[in-house]
């Protein structure tokens, strides 16, 4: 479980330096994507994604160079994690009260937005495929979610909730979680459904969507191009990405497995001010307990 969580941390790390990168490009005057070497449409999103942000080269046998801005978004990522480490629970803690809400502010604008691009295309694809149920993979794709996006089985939440008071109602916190949880999922999905409207009937381009970070840096990229100040509307959609993804799932994964160092006696380290406590009984995370 621990080292499932330093595999977890550095993959995420690489979303996290992608959506800076993103946050740097909103500012310009125009999104650099929306007409990338004269390419139009979801085409030209991806094309930049792959192309100019990845530098995917034509085959596994060419390395290609490495991409400095990339290194540069990777090192402000993991320095706003050892920030927060740094700093311990207690501050980080009080940090959230100024994210949380940042990002739901972020979502519900984003979401509002994309319910003024309602259309008959959006009306059926919210329409229930009941038939849909009895596809495994749908089941396995959902799991695979609900356990990446909560951080279920990596050690995060049982090291975060280790230094809850006795009297914390923890029930009432984890429905509150699941529930605010949900609430932002159908929030981004009905933005993702709004915004991919006019592509519903190319069968072409539906199939070859996959994976969160195609639809993040080329679904909602390309959504973002064709709206009216467009700039803002990105922006406020990767800063989200960030906060979501440094204040949440990195720091929870990094926070995991330096506290099951610490209890193991990996590592011999004074804390003064608190900051990386051991966590109470995260050593079993070594041994997947």
């Amino acid at each position: 479980m621990c080292w499932s969580s330093v595999l977890f941390s550095i993959s995420e790390a690489c979303l996290l330096s992608w959506s800076v990168l993103y946050i740097y490009k909103s500012a310009d005057c125009g999104l650099p994507w929306a007409h990338y070497q004269n390419y139009t449409g979801l085409t030209s999103s991806e094309k930049y994604f792959t192309g100019e942000v990845l530098g995917v080269s034509s085959g596994l046998e060419i390395f290609g160079n490495i991409q400095g801005n990339l290194v540069i978004a990777l090192a402000l990522t993991w320095g706003a994690v050892a920030a927060c480490l740094a700093a311990g629970v207690r501050h980080t803690g009080k940090l959230c009260y100024v994210t949380t809400p940042a990002t739901f502010l972020a979502a519900g604008i984003l979401f509002i937005r994309g319910l003024l691009l309602w259309n008959r295309n959006v009306s059926q694809a919210v329409l229930p495929n009941w038939s849909k149920l009895a596809d495994l993979t749908v089941w396995l794709t959902a799991g695979c979610y609900v356990f990446h996006s909560l951080n279920l089985g990596l050690g995060g939440l049982t090291v975060i909730s280790s230094h809850n008071k006795r009297t914390t109602n923890l029930l009432r916190d984890s429905v509150l979680m699941c529930l605010f949880h949900f609430i932002w999922g159908v929030m981004m999905w009905l933005t993702y459904v709004c915004l991919m409207a006019d592509y519903r009937e190319n069968s072409e381009i539906t199939k070859n969507i996959s994976g969160g970070s195609w639809i993040l840096f080329v679904v909602f990229a390309r959504g973002f191009s064709i709206l009216p100040h467009g700039n803002a509307f990105a922006m406020a959609m990767y800063i989200m990405v960030f906060f979501v993804g440094t204040w949440g799932e990195r720091w929870y994964s990094s926070y995991s497995f330096l506290t099951s160092a610490l209890d193991r006696g990996v590592w011999s380290v004074s804390h003064p001010g608190g900051a990386l406590p051991p966590a109470r009984d995260s050593g079993s995370h070594w041994i997947g307990g």
